[in-house]
């Protein structure tokens, strides 16, 4: 059950990894599109999570990168089952470890409103939107109709912005509209109850940020139900990369280029549901 700890041991004689190291298998039956919180804890070796879907097709790999014994991946998921492996990337790969499979509930999004700055933080406790990313929502609710201009700003992450309608229909998405690595949109709205989602353009980013709903400028004010537009921005991967970058970058690399299903079957899977 989603929420539910399981505990097990990985022992010599269990079926290998992709790394060569023992692991177990569990399965994850997802009836609705759900974000879940997977965290691996192990005080006897470093912990390595495997996600994969039921082509298998790996959709998430985390490992121990704080040498602390613990593991995660936040992952938005479709109705479906899943397979996930609990590994090690340490040697002899054995002893006792501590699973907890749960949902990530979304909090009700928080008031701002026509001409306020707010203040926000983004971090691994937040909703996550598709793709991954953390996220936080706000509220604007309008009394009449007017163009509004909404910008996030952070010196911490590339900011991203979603703007939906009280149905939770998209209304605009921006990435960097708003200058350097800051989200704007420029929106006309109807009166009535917006959503809009403060969040990074990457997975796994957090920091700061600031949110600012407005009235634009009369020379940038779209049109009832239009966006304002600019071009896309190229993103840049930095000249040097930390330790931890670097493995993260050869584990996409590798999940990129395997093609072919480990050969553990659902058979042996322990199913969490």
């Amino acid at each position: 059950m989603l929420g539910e700890t399981v505990s097990g041991d990985i022992s010599p004689s269990d079926c290998l990894s992709n790394f060569g190291m023992p692991a177990d298998s569990f399965g994850i039956d997802i009836t609705e599109e759900t974000a879940i919180r997977i965290h691996l804890k192990s005080p006897d070796f470093e912990p390595l999570l495997i996600l994969r879907d039921a082509s298998g097709m790996d959709l998430a790999i985390a490992w121990d990168e704080m040498r602390d014994g613990n593991a995660w991946i936040r992952q938005s998921l479709s109705p479906g089952s899943y397979a996930l492996f609990v590994a090690t990337t340490s040697y002899p790969g054995q002893g006792s470890f501590q699973l907890v499979v749960s949902e990530i509930v979304c909090d009700d999004p928080q008031a701002i409103d026509l001409g306020e700055t707010v203040n926000g933080t983004l971090d691994v406790d937040d909703c996550l939107r598709p793709g991954g990313a953390f996220q936080e929502s706000w509220g604007l609710v309008l009394a009449n109709d007017m163009a509004a201009r909404i910008d996030l700003e952070s010196d911490a992450f590339d900011a991203f912005l979603v703007l939906k309608d009280s149905d939770g229909n998209i209304l605009a998405t921006n990435d960097d509209g708003g200058g350097g690595l800051n989200a704007r949109v420029d929106y006309a709205l109807t009166a009535g109850t917006y959503e809009i989602v403060a969040s990074s353009f990457r997975p796994d980013e957090t920091g700061a940020y600031q949110l600012t709903v407005d009235v634009p400028p009369p020379a940038t004010t779209a049109a009832v139900g239009t966006e304002g537009t600019r071009p896309p921005r190229t993103k840049v991967r930095p000249d040097s990369e930390s330790l931890t970058g670097q493995l993260r970058r050869l584990m996409m690399e590798y999940q990129a280029r395997r093609t072919e299903a480990m050969s553990w079957g659902p058979q042996s899977w322990r199913v969490i549901k």
